[in-house]
This record gives C-alpha cells, sequence and structure tokens, in this order.
C-alpha cells in the first residue's frame, strides 16, 4: 500500500493539477466492517480541510470514506476532541489515527504571523511556546481516555510538518523566492525558518505526550515546503487550497506516513 500512496503522491506532484482535478467524495453506501475498526480524529489536517473527503489521509488509509470513522473537525483542540470526538469513537476500534495539538497553540497563527508581519511573529512564536506543556499535559490525557474507550486500538499520533522550508544560505541567511513576489508584505525568510523551527518544538512535546502513553508516535514532514514547491504539498494560496494546509498531495504524505509507522487496516 505504501508503494502505491508514494506513487500517488509522485504524480499528484509532477503534474500540479491538484486544484484542477478536485475528486468527488465517494457515494454514501452500506457501511463497511472496517468502520467499526477504524477511527480518525483531530484536527482541520486530519479532517482533510482544503482536499475532498476521500483525498484526507484517513480515506486513503482505510481505502474508502466509508470505511473509516472520521470524527476530526476544523479548529478542534485537544480539550475539545476528548469532550467531542472521543465518545464518538468505536469501542471496537482497532486502530486509530490522531492529529491535534496545533490549535492549542496557534500553529496557523505562528505561519500566519511569520509569512507576513515581522513585527509579531517573535511574539507568536513566544506566545505558542508558553502553551506546550499545557497542551501535552492534555494529549497525554486524550490519549488514555482513548485507550479506555478503545482498549484494542493502535493509537498512531501524528506531529505537524514544516511548512516553509526555507532554502539555507551562508552566512545564516535564508531565502523563500515563492513568496517574495510582487504584491505580497515584505517577508523575512529568517522568520520563516523561526516558524519551521517552532514547528519542531511542537512535534517534540507531541512525541513524548505519545511515548508516555504507548502511542505511536508519527513524524510527517513534506518532502519540500511553500518556499521550495509552492502549494505541491502545503498550499499557500486559496488556488491551492487553504493557505498553510495539506494538498491532495501533501494528504498522501500523511497516509504513507503513518501506514510506516505500522497501520494496517
Amino acid at each position: 500500500m505504501q508503494h502505491r500512496l508514494l506513487t500517488k503522491g509522485v504524480a499528484l506532484a509532477a503534474g500540479l493539477l491538484l486544484a484542477a482535478a478536485a475528486i468527488t467524495p465517494a457515494a454514501a453506501g452500506p457501511l463497511s466492517p472496517n468502520r467499526d475498526r477504524y477511527a480518525a480524529l483531530g484536527d482541520s489536517y486530519a479532517a482533510g480541510v482544503g482536499v475532498s473527503s476521500s483525498e484526507a489521509y484517513p480515506a486513503l488509509l482505510a481505502g474508502k470514506v466509508n470505511k473509516v470513522t472520521t470524527v476530526a473537525e476544523s479548529g478542534a483542540t485537544t480539550v475539545q476532541v476528548l469532550a467531542e470526538q472521543v465518545p464518538m469513537v468505536p469501542s471496537t476500534a482497532q486502530q486509530i489515527t490522531l492529529t491535534v495539538g496545533g490549535n492549542d497553540v496557534g500553529f496557523i497563527a505562528v505561519a500566519q504571523a511569520c509569512a507576513s508581519d515581522p513585527a509579531a511573529c517573535e511574539g507568536a512564536i513566544a506566545a505558542a511556546a508558553s502553551g506546550l506543556p499545557a497542551m501535552g499535559q492534555s494529549l497525554a490525557t486524550l490519549i488514555g481516555a482513548l485507550k479506555i474507550k478503545a482498549p484494542q486500538a493502535t493509537i498512531y499520533v501524528t506531529g505537524y510538518p514544516h511548512v516553509f522550508q526555507p532554502m539555507s544560505l551562508p552566512g545564516d541567511m535564508y531565502s523563500c523566492p515563492a513568496l517574495q513576489m510582487p504584491g505580497m508584505p515584505e517577508i523575512d525568510p529568517a522568520d520563516l525558518a523561526a516558524a519551521d523551527i517552532a514547528v519542531t518544538g511542537l512535534n517534540s512535546v507531541i512525541h513524548g505526550a505519545a511515548m508516555a502513553t504507548g502511542a505511536v508516535y508519527v513524524d510527517v514532514d513534506m518532502p519540500a515546503g511553500i518556499c521550495t514547491a509552492p502549494d505541491m504539498y502545503i498550499a499557500a494560496t486559496w488556488d491551492g487550497g487553504v493557505p498553510l494546509h495539506p494538498t491532495a498531495a501533501g494528504q498522501v504524505v500523511y497516509a504513507a506516513a503513518i501506514e510506516a509507522a505500522g497501520f494496517d487496516d
């Protein structure tokens, strides 16, 4: 399956036809027993915001939309997932995927600030860092609740990608030509590098919470970021999907990483 997913990802990225070739969600039909075996929880990254439901990583892992119980919702925090999504998980679930934590600390807000307002970038990063300990504790509580709700399930907890990946230059300098275009605000590529470093901190806390609770941590990073491949894996403009969210090719990367970590539907 991993070969199939990666092959699909290469084809999507090479063609750059993500916006023009949206896939229609699978038609509703009889629910497969698999729907009681796999549940997908989390925020907009898990919900596939910006792509069709059949292109989101839960559907790619399951094979079809109606073979997975997807309760992920845009904007969800760890507290909201615990209160609103965990009760909807089938107790018979054998596999659970979870992408959450970014909204707790303003992951998207940091990226937006560093890509548009140099004066606000440093403050946004500091604010996010201050919220990491509480997020880690909340995530650990959430994973614990999932283990009680579906005791036979293997829980795969993903990190977040480095969305910018500016090119490193001599002298600790960076370049991001993809975002230095007419009509764009003046951007310091060093701020984009700082935002990516902040993501590394976020992922470190997520990794720690997963390991402490017996979940499987999945490191998910894109082969290229907005700076090196705009709208290929992470959408930079509305033309490529919802900004700062995975494109269809990016969702394929998520699915392949989770599968490589041991997921077997």
